[in-house]
């Protein structure tokens, strides 16, 4: 009998920590569908997430890019989620690692940007404003 009760102690064990974090969230939250895999767990991946989402409705299909954000590690991040969610053949980062390659995303004709809209906008057109950030094209450059 006491070996029953040892499972019935682990299993209400195991499910008391999954039960914590839902009954932290607010009501309304409860039965909510998560719009990204980093809801509830990462803000900041959270919206480096739905950035490249809103985005793929206001890039051309074969359109070059390059992504911004206001640090290196979020602008890799950033980089490294578009490669999966935009497409590997047509990005171009701006930096890498948190070396500076300037010409390299020079030569895209999107740039994504993450947060409030870029301070240095030379040469960039404002596309679209975004809940997480902006989408600029690229004044004379074509794909």
């Amino acid at each position: 009998m006491s070996r029953s009760r040892g499972w019935l102690a682990a299993t209400l064990l195991l499910l008391a920590f999954p039960l914590a974090d839902f009954i932290r969230l607010p009501a309304g939250e409860w039965f909510r569908r998560p719009e990204t895999p980093f809801d509830r767990t990462n803000a900041d991946l959270h919206a480096q997430w739905a950035l490249l989402l809103a985005a793929r409705d206001h890039l051309p299909r074969d359109a070059s890019f390059t992504v911004r954000a206001p640090s290196p590690d979020q602008e890799m991040s950033l980089f490294m989620l578009s490669l999966g969610l935009l497409g590997w053949e047509h990005a171009r980062p701006t930096s890498y690692w948190g070396a500076s390659l300037p010409e390299e995303g020079g030569r895209t004709r999107f740039v994504l940007s993450l947060g409030p809209p870029l301070a240095d906008e030379r040469g960039l057109r404002l596309r679209q404003r975004l809940a997480t950030g902006c989408v600029y094209e690229r004044e004379g450059i074509g794909q």
